[in-house]
């Protein structure tokens, strides 16, 4: 629905109270919504925000409520739950046996682990990332604590800290490329295009229908043969019609 479309760009875009309405533009919501809808909604959200800050907390019971983000709590990364349990076992021995694990298991971790803080907040901060980063290195230092040559670099935590917050990003920018590819029906300012014509416009290098399935009907393999027999003659003769050859090479590109 139109409305879930709303909300999915809210969330992407880092939409986490009723105050952050304020920042939103019009053109962040044109990929979901039609122009003149987005500016009604834009205004109204002004309106809503033009509430001095004593009457923040009716203005916020008022406005519309996009999911949970509107009632997390700032301090969640703090009591957040490392999702041990559901990281692969193979980590686990690594973590426990106080080993470095390998690339492609770290970035496991890190996929699980940002998963479950998305899920309680679609756009977490910086801060939330280092509480929740600082808390399992603080766990397994030897396994995940940032070290070059025995001596611990910085705080520790800023490699694991960093590659969090690229996840998020990462998992944000898919999201919103989703949300644009969405086919419009009623909401559509042109007609749409079917898949099929969009896949072929989309080839970037050389002919866009290069891979030409059927002859035409009033064409026949032995007619095929015959032209491109007419056109090796055409290629040793100096004076040749251009138009002619022009032709042969049109009707024989199916062969």
């Amino acid at each position: 629905s139109v409305l879930q479309s709303v909300v999915e760009t809210l969330n992407s875009l880092g939409v986490s109270s009723p105050e952050d309405f304020r920042y939103v533009q019009e053109a962040d919501l044109l990929p979901v919504l039609r122009p003149i809808r987005a500016r009604k909604l834009v205004s109204a959200w002004r309106q809503i925000n033009s509430c001095s800050g004593t009457q923040s907390s009716s203005c916020s019971s008022s406005s519309p409520t996009f999911g949970k983000a509107s009632t997390i709590a700032s301090d969640w990364a703090d009591n957040f739950k490392i999702p041990w349990e559901k990281l692969p076992e193979a980590l686990m021995q690594c973590l426990e046996r106080q080993k470095r694990p390998t690339p492609r298991l770290r970035r496991d971790m890190e996929k699980i682990v940002v998963s479950e803080m998305m899920k309680i907040c679609k756009s977490p901060s910086k801060k939330n990332s280092t509480a929740i980063a600082k808390k399992m290195v603080a766990k397994y230092p030897t396994s995940l604590q940032d070290v070059i040559d025995g001596d611990i670099v910085g705080a520790g935590y800023h490699s694991l800290l960093k590659q969090f917050q690229n996840r998020v990003k990462n998992v944000k920018r898919t999201n919103v490329q989703k949300i644009r590819k969405r086919s419009r029906t009623e909401d559509s300012d042109t007609e749409e295009i079917p898949a099929e014509r969009k896949a072929v416009f989309q080839d970037t290098y050389g002919c866009v229908n290069w891979n030409v399935k059927f002859m035409p009907l009033n064409e026949t393999k032995e007619s095929q043969w015959e032209k491109q027999e007419m056109i090796k003659m055409k290629s040793k003769e100096t004076n040749f019609d251009l138009e002619e050859v022009s032709n042969l090479l049109k009707t024989t590109y199916y062969t």
